[in-house]
């Protein structure tokens, strides 16, 4: 395990050194290069300079990533702009699974084929919804073909298995597939977030900067998406019910949700260590339920045993984390899992059904 790796492990325990470490690795005497830095199209170079869009696929990346943006700019020069790529294709692929605006007869052949797309220049979509953020990635899609093209054979390889595999199981959720099991949860978080870890790894080591033995099974790859994607479900809870969105498991979440005036729950349990309250009045029993004020303690119990799930992750994601070489792809990948941690799980209790996350 090389030096980076260990003082991380040995912050675990220690939440504020943690966060100061990973401050100091992230800031630390770098200055970013200016053509990744665009956060405004003033700055982008205009048709028909080459560097056209290259610059725009830096101003969406900007524009697009809330947490990615800044550690995705820190990796190294033959790193960097591959990963920029893939990230910018998921997040055009994510954009058309997210919007419920778009009906099915539409959005499931693009997810099917979006590895295809990728392939043909000058495609564009503008079939979003006027309210979905990020329609404007797609409405000019065509600057991120044409980087993807440009890239090596390897890179657009690696890219385009993983949003053949993503879109296909996008497409079978949105198809009426439900996350009803812990199964289906695994399924659903290794299609949305786990192949980005195996797709990443291909890259890593695509490069040369990580070893074709860091992760040959793909597991911990694996893991370390599903850990990102399951936090994130957690603290989404309020804004994906608002949406019309459930993915959190029913098998576990029945477990808690209150019964209208029995004062009983599901399967007997609440999963906060006391007799279920007597009182039910205002319980429906459906999983919108968490959100009352009055079913407050059974909500953080069942988040609890979500967040409980999540933390079995978090050993294979220090086993692939020590097993990196490259400073940059370190920080790369510790940084994200590092701040799910500390601003997700240990908050996750208090906030995620007020929506203040």
């Amino acid at each position: 395990m090389g030096e980076i790796a260990r003082a991380f492990r040995a912050s675990l325990g220690h939440p504020s050194e943690l966060y100061a470490l990973i401050k100091y690795k992230i800031t630390e005497g770098k200055k970013l290069d200016p053509s990744v830095s665009h956060t405004s199209k003033l700055t982008v170079r205009k048709k028909p300079d080459p560097k056209h869009t290259w610059d725009m696929c830096y101003y969406y990346l900007n524009k697009t990533s809330r947490s990615f943006a800044r550690v995705i700019a820190e990796l190294d020069d033959e790193l960097r702009h591959p990963v920029c790529i893939f990230y910018l294709v998921l997040r055009g692929l994510d954009t058309v699974e997210d919007d419920l605006t778009i009906p099915l007869d539409k959005k499931l052949p693009i997810l099917r084929d979006f590895h295809k797309i990728i392939y043909q220049r000058g495609w564009t979509f503008d079939g979003n919804g006027p309210d979905e953020k990020d329609r404007m990635l797609l409405v000019e899609f065509d600057v991120v073909i044409e980087e993807f093209l440009s890239l090596k054979e390897s890179y657009q390889i690696a890219i385009a298995d993983s949003t053949r595999r993503m879109g296909n199981g996008m497409a079978d959720f949105v198809s009426g597939k439900k996350v009803e099991t812990m199964d289906d949860y695994n399924l659903y978080t290794h299609y949305v977030a786990g192949l980005v870890g195996l797709g990443l790894t291909k890259l890593f080591v695509a490069t040369g900067l990580e070893s074709e033995t860091l992760d040959e099974s793909g597991h911990l790859s694996n893991q370390m998406g599903l850990f990102l994607q399951k936090v994130n479900i957690i603290k989404d809870y309020l804004e994906d019910l608002l949406e019309g969105r459930r993915f959190w498991p029913s098998v576990v979440w029945k477990q808690y949700v209150p019964i209208p005036e029995s004062g009983k729950v599901y399967d007997g349990k609440i999963g906060v260590g006391r007799p279920p309250t007597l009182d039910m009045a205002g319980a429906t029993g459906d999983f919108a339920d968490f959100a009352k004020p009055e079913f407050k303690d059974r909500g953080i119990a069942c988040l609890n045993h979500l967040c409980a799930d999540a933390l079995d992750l978090v050993p294979d994601c220090l086993e692939y984390m020590s097993r990196l070489r490259n400073p940059s792809v370190f920080h790369f990948c510790a940084i994200p899992q590092v701040f799910q941690v500390n601003d997700s799980l240990l908050y996750a209790l208090f906030i995620s059904f007020s929506g203040l996350i």
